[in-house]
């Protein structure tokens, strides 16, 4: 493998051993403490201590206000993605989902016309992040790979935002090497390279459920949503190896989600030589950044789903719940990420 370190990692700011608070930066102010809300008093109400000298009717000085941000400071942005996210994870199956992991994340990539083979972005008459429809999936090909410069100024500003971040020490922040086997009856088996941290080898089958995908004229890149099931196997069975993917992964993880950008080598196809698996072909080198969701403690996507059907049955819109706030955390993340792409 070609000796790579994009990883410029600043001395006393990664953290790995300690695991991140759970926060929510959409209460967050701009000095980094939780935003103050306060409510207008009732009529008649006092205000303040009725033995501390404060005279009943008069309202409080008046605070400076603050402005909710999102985890790289940028203003949240109110966006459809997240009621359409919702809506695709509500038509699928339940007995399809039941006891197995289920993985929401958002990749970068280009969104390309399997027919003309152009990008989707420079066809269609749109200038913001638009959802596209899924019945139009079929004419298109998403590619989840970056560029060196893009993969490279993306690192260097999530270094940025760990250092200068007031909320640092909540950051937890990764390097490890891992390498996945791909098989051909579809399980895929990882083994922890670096660091020896005691992570053993994971087997598993990995199904994707559904994906929605987003131009995005202004950038360099699309993004593509996907909500796949994980379901842990004992093993790879007697199934060929096909591929192997070497991945060399800074994680960066805050709140109730985590950002992995990572130098992949895949090598494909594979051959065996006695016990060993070895590469046929040329090995490939890309590069790769998505940002996947973490549910907070408690939380259960089918529960979570179920008692929004039922309200929706009983007539409600259902404009907020668990499920939305987290998907808007995961939407407004993306789109910070995506700032360092946009197209000068």
């Amino acid at each position: 493998m070609t000796e790579y370190r994009p990883f410029e990692e600043a001395k006393g700011v990664f953290r790995s051993s300690r695991p991140p608070l759970r926060h929510n930066p959409f209460l967050l102010s701009k000095s980094g403490g939780d935003a103050n809300v306060r409510k207008r008093p009732r009529e008649g109400e006092q205000v303040g201590n009725k033995n501390s000298g404060d005279q009943p009717n008069r309202a409080a000085p008046a605070q400076k206000s603050t402005s909710i941000l999102t985890l790289f400071d940028h203003p949240p942005v109110h966006s459809d993605v997240v009621y359409v996210l919702v809506d695709l994870i509500l038509r699928q199956d339940p007995s399809r989902l039941k006891g197995k992991n289920l993985e929401i994340e958002s990749k970068l990539g280009i969104i390309y016309d399997k027919s003309s083979g152009s990008r989707v972005a420079d066809d269609i008459p749109v200038c913001t992040n638009s959802a596209l429809r899924s019945a139009y999936h079929q004419d298109m090909r998403f590619s989840s790979t970056v560029n060196l410069q893009s993969f490279k100024t993306i690192n260097e500003m999530l270094n940025k935002w760990v250092i200068k971040s007031p909320r640092r020490s909540e950051i937890d922040c990764k390097h490890v090497t891992d390498v996945d086997t791909y098989y051909e009856n579809g399980a895929r088996e990882t083994k922890r390279v670096k660091p020896s941290d005691g992570v053993g080898t994971r087997v598993l089958r990995k199904q994707r459920l559904a994906d929605l995908n987003v131009t995005c004229p202004l950038s360099q890149y699309d993004l593509r949503y996907s909500l796949s099931s994980e379901e842990d196997l004992a093993k790879s069975g007697s199934s060929r190896a096909r591929s192997r993917r070497t991945k060399n992964r800074q994680s960066y993880r805050f709140s109730n989600v985590v950002i992995d950008i990572t130098a992949v080598e895949l090598e494909e196809p594979l051959t065996s030589e006695g016990d060993k698996l070895v590469s046929v072909g040329v090995p490939q080198n890309t590069f790769e950044v998505e940002v996947e969701l973490i549910y907070p403690d408690g939380f259960d996507l089918l529960r979570e789903c179920e008692h929004i059907k039922v309200r929706k049955e009983q007539g409600d819109s259902v404009h907020t719940s668990s499920l939305h706030k987290l998907l808007q955390e995961l939407v407004d993340t993306v789109r910070g990420i995506l700032t360092a792409t946009d197209r000068r």
